[in-house]
């Protein structure tokens, strides 16, 4: 996951897939919480055809799952869909993880920081031309995100704001949410600047060790 929340996708997927195979089942099958997460990878590629192959096979264990897990899935798969411009299909599954968000009291929230119903029925309120429902659902996302203290998904919105604003006339009021972006953005990209080069010292560190037990092991072998 931190690959993935450093935009290395390319890199997580390796990882991804390389704990799939090591958690597979003895029938050869794959252990089903890894294929939301391999969705969630192609999605962020653009590979959206991948991207609902693995969330159609997750959903083949869904009975099994918490009424949590199959709206997340609804939820991904109502995003590709969108994503694709299929508007019907993308509501259909809107709507189940609506009625599961409804019935469990829960926000649905995507894993990796993808968004929320709410931005997801904004996406989808958007593509339709319903300007107002579009606002409306972008306002109770970010407001969810900003209760949540989810930075990522609040720079998600705050930068939707500045789009939709700005393409509703509105230059002024879009502006406003530029610079708010903008000045979380950056305070974002110093914290992860921060983490890798703590990560970076920490696989140092660790190298460093191997290679002294190594030497140690080559000097009592001869």
């Amino acid at each position: 996951f931190r690959y993935l929340e450093w935009s290395n996708v390319d890199k997580a997927e390796i990882y991804f897939k390389s704990g799939l195979n090591d958690q597979s089942k003895d029938d050869g099958e794959y252990v089903v919480d890894h294929l939301d997460p391999l969705g969630d990878l192609c999605f962020r590629k653009g590979d959206y055809k991948r991207a609902l192959h693995y969330y159609f096979e997750q959903q083949k264990d869904l009975s099994k799952q918490e009424p949590f897990m199959r709206g997340n899935n609804y939820l991904r798969i109502a995003s590709v869909y969108l994503q694709m411009g299929s508007n019907d299909s993308a509501r259909f599954y809107l709507e189940a993880a609506d009625r599961i968000r409804q019935k469990e009291e829960s926000g649905i929230y995507f894993a990796n920081n993808f968004g929320d119903i709410n931005f997801s029925y904004y996406q989808y309120y958007d593509a339709i031309g319903n300007g107002t429902r579009a606002l409306r659902c972008l306002e109770k996302s970010l407001q969810k995100a900003r209760s949540m203290n989810n930075i990522r998904q609040v720079i998600k919105c705050t930068r939707e704001f500045y789009s939709f604003l700005l393409k509703q006339g509105d230059s002024l009021q879009a502006l406003r949410y530029l610079i708010q972006y903008h000045t979380i953005q950056d305070s974002l990209n110093k914290m992860n600047t921060q983490a890798r080069i703590a990560s970076f010292e920490i696989e140092q560190q660790q190298q460093k060790k191997e290679n002294e037990i190594a030497q140690l092991q080559s000097q009592k072998s001869t």
